[in-house]
């Protein structure tokens, strides 16, 4: 059916003066966009990538210090061993309940 009617079967509607599929530059083509979508992509996870590394560097890590037992024969006397505080008294209510 191409071939008898002469039909351009990769043409356009559309008049050659307006859009011609023949001129379309190489870069244009979907392989070539392929291409450059892949360079485009690993150019940001590079750049990520060294920003990452930079905000590293320039990271102030703080580590939370827990406090020393001091462990002696007895134990610890008048302290609570867990956390290393005096025990806490209880307190009475002004009612007379606890």
């Amino acid at each position: 059916m191409v071939e008898h009617f002469g039909i351009d079967q990769y043409g356009s509607c559309y008049p050659r003066s307006i859009y011609n599929y023949e001129a379309v530059d190489e870069g244009d083509m979907y392989d070539k966009l392929e291409e450059q979508l892949v360079q485009l992509e690993e150019r940001r996870r590079n750049e990520r990538m060294r920003l990452q590394s930079e905000q590293q560097r320039q990271a102030i890590e703080f580590q939370r210090a827990g406090f020393v037992q001091q462990h002696r024969q007895g134990g610890a006397r008048g302290r609570d061993e867990t956390q290393g505080h005096p025990p806490q008294k209880k307190r009475r209510r002004p009612s007379g309940w606890q």
